[in-house]
């Protein structure tokens, strides 16, 4: 049974925010989030049989909160027939020529209607979609969002699940995401790439048009560069310049003036490369050896569920993390909206981010085999759709899009414990030259079963960490740990799950710091050059956090944690 006592009340509009820090554009009369109270009606229907004409709306949803969370407002467990339609009453006064529609997240099925008229419709749950909506668009608008969510496995899913148990956590359905509008002239700029090279001191700036624009580059509120007619992926050159890492998350505000339109976005210089160092291959951050001391990040909150809860959350997360000398989070399986990365980018903390996985979970084969030591190459026959398979590669194609231009990120996850992993390879092949810039994890944990892979990536849970082998490529404990610790009075349900018990914060204090000394500070000697442990906070029935679930108790003291993160040099 959810407890709520100690769940901060809902309010109309927690995510006020401007939804798109690496292309920013002025917050005026031509920006108009979303965001807030949505009249909603839930059906049984088929999301192509709604008739929009004639629905009553007798409740109201806080948007983006999913329909099961506590946040939304009515914490709903919809079913695979049903579907939710959402109804926003909106006033809009466009001075440009073109209007889009933004939504940043709905899972699964979104089939959009503005002013009466069909504008289209997205599949997939995870990453943002958008629809241009000029020739729609009034001063009094009438706008529907359809949305089912079977929880179809052939989609990316994450750790979503029909029924909350263990590892595996509440489904979110719905929009959870950002709604937004904003109108542009018809050439504005939709889309830019940046890339830094910190050895030859450049910058390159790709914002997709044929003409030359305006560039302002700024750093500690001083201009330091202007160039008035920048041509794309012109070369500029830089005498000297501040590197990011997580001791100094240097980073340069940019402005993009093209004809009427003018962005601003941001950039760092920043490498990620594999070095030689005392006889063994390491992650090296701009150059130098450097360990990734990390945490699992689920990216759940007990009111809201997969959305963000609120700037104020994520902000003190994020902050405290760092003040327990974590360097890195790993994060796990889902894809946050675009303020966390920056978030991350301005505090300093590096980011693994996974992939989103597909197709059912098998206990048998993707976990209880290799837990014994079957981990050589997958057991299970793969009985995919190549629709299916072709939507997970090229989802995570696009993730890559989406999310490139954010330093913080240095790697990227594919396959994780053999959930939904098939042709590792091929998919490997596919996606990696869409980016040249960050190392690929291609299967973290298990079932490495290409020669090619970048790196070694193990997850040991249940037992001591034993390197008998040298390898010739960075050897990373992508996940370990898991030490459970209940807290009365701070726990999701009364049923609570964890992969090693203890009963006091003493003994899980004393535990932990045994576990890092003797099975990471000690395999350093042995090639060791990155550990994530699981993980930031309790989730749900999983209670093996760092912190509780509701973020008002730290199971880890901050002596202990510090203590740790000084052991954890290269």
């Amino acid at each position: 049974m959810r407890k709520h006592e100690y769940i901060r009340s809902s309010e109309e509009n927690h995510l006020s925010f401007y939804p798109r820090p690496t292309l920013k554009r002025s917050e005026d009369a031509n920006y108009l989030n979303l965001n807030g109270i949505w009249d909603i009606d839930i059906k049984k229907s088929d999301i192509e049989n709604i008739d929009i004409k004639n629905i009553t709306f007798n409740k109201t949803i806080n948007v983006p909160y999913p329909v099961e969370s506590y946040a939304s407002g009515i914490e709903y467990d919809l079913s695979g027939d049903e579907v939710l339609i959402y109804h926003k009453s909106f006033e809009y006064l466009s001075t440009k020529e073109k209007t889009i529609l933004h939504i940043d997240g709905a899972d699964n099925h979104t089939v959009v209607y503005l002013n009466g008229e069909r504008v289209g419709e997205n599949i997939g749950g995870y990453l943002p979609f958008s629809f241009d909506v000029s020739r729609l668009i009034r001063k009094t608008n009438d706008l529907i969002v359809i949305v089912s969510d079977n929880l179809d496995f052939n989609y990316p899913y994450g750790k979503q699940s029909k029924e909350s148990h263990g590892i595996w956590y509440t489904k979110c359905s719905g929009i959870w995401k950002s709604v937004w509008l904003e109108s542009v002239d018809s050439d504005a700029i939709t889309k830019i790439k940046i890339d830094t090279d910190i050895d030859k001191k450049e910058l390159k700036i790709d914002f997709f048009k044929e003409e030359k624009a305006s560039i302002k580059i700024i750093f500690n509120n001083e201009l330091i560069r202007k160039i008035d007619e920048y041509k794309s992926n012109e070369v500029i050159k830089f005498d000297s310049i501040n590197l990011w890492s997580p001791e100094e998350p240097n980073l340069y505000d940019l402005v993009i003036s093209y004809k009427d339109d003018s962005v601003k976005s941001y950039f760092a210089f920043r490498k990620i490369s594999i070095v030689e160092h005392n006889g063994f291959k390491v992650f090296a951050l701009n150059n130098k050896p450097y360990f990734m001391h990390g945490l699992l990040d689920q990216g759940y909150y007990p009111e809201s569920l997969l959305a963000i809860s609120s700037i104020e959350t994520l902000e003190s997360d994020l902050k405290k993390i760092k003040e327990y000398g974590f360097n890195t989070l790993r994060k796990h399986i889902k894809i946050e909206e675009e303020i966390w990365y920056y978030l991350c980018d301005k505090l300093g903390i590096i980011v693994w981010q996974d992939f989103v996985n597909s197709f059912k979970y098998n206990f048998f084969f993707d976990s209880a085999l290799p837990t014994i030591g079957l981990k050589g190459k997958s057991l299970k026959i793969a009985s995919y759709k190549r629709e299916a398979k072709d939507f997970f590669t090229n989802h995570s194609i696009e993730t890559i899009e989406y999310l490139y231009n954010h330093p913080s990120i240095v790697l990227w996850t594919i396959f994780n414990e053999g959930w939904g992993q098939f042709e590792t390879k091929k998919v490997y092949d596919l996606i990696k030259p869409h980016d040249s810039t960050r190392i690929f994890d291609s299967a973290s944990g298990w079932f490495n079963d290409h020669k090619e892979r970048e790196i070694e990536s193990k997850h040991i849970y249940f037992k001591p960490i034993k390197i008998k082998k040298t390898y010739d490529k960075p050897l990373v404990i992508s996940e370990f740990g898991g030490y459970a610790l209940k807290i009365d009075n701070h726990t999701y349900y009364d049923k609570a799950f964890g992969y090693k018990v203890f009963n006091t914060q003493e003994e899980y204090n004393e535990a932990l710091f045994d576990l890092y000394k003797n099975d990471i500070y000690e395999n350093i000697k042995k090639g060791v050059c990155a550990s994530i442990y699981t993980q930031v906070s309790d989730v749900e029935e999983e209670i093996n956090g760092i912190m509780t679930y509701d973020r008002k108790v730290m199971k880890l003291d901050k002596e202990v944690a510090i203590k740790i993160s000084k052991m954890l040099k290269l």
